[in-house]
């Protein structure tokens, strides 16, 4: 199969990766610049544990945002480095949820709020990055 041809799941895939994405990213633009309107929407246990990590998650948090985003309109461009965006989307979720549901002092807390969105949520990402990667090993990203 030539490398020029467009099949209709990447589209269909990428459009889904965008939807997971649209909320992420809007949680993500509003928690980052502290927008008050959402804030007042946020319990503020969640708003201590956003404004209280580490560096590295939160930079983990931007990475897993932004590469789902990169990833899925280079999944609509056809090209290969939607694998890479994609899968460091996924390591960065995982990352991110880790922190929260793990590595945090009150992770107790938080796992016994439930852990099952966070896994779907990881889950959801990894697979984007696999499918990107068949994709790319069938020849349908360039």
């Amino acid at each position: 199969m030539s490398p020029k041809r467009r099949v209709w799941h990447l589209w269909l895939v990428g459009g889904l990766a965008l939807l997971v994405w649209t909320q992420g990213a809007w949680d993500w633009l509003m928690m980052t610049r502290r927008d008050a309107g959402y804030l007042a929407t946020v319990p503020a246990d969640w708003q201590a544990l956003v404004f209280g990590q580490p560096l590295w998650v939160s930079i983990a948090w931007a990475v897993a945002i932004w590469g789902l985003f990169f990833g899925a309109v280079s999944l609509w461009l056809g090209r290969v480095w939607a694998t890479w965006l994609l899968t460091a989307a996924a390591a960065a979720i995982v990352v991110d949820q880790a922190y929260v549901y793990v590595l945090h002092p009150d992770a107790a807390v938080w796992r016994a709020q439930g852990i099952g969105m966070p896994i779907i949520l990881c889950l959801v990402f990894a697979g984007f990055a696999a499918y990107a990667w068949v994709m790319a090993k069938r020849g349908l990203l360039r």
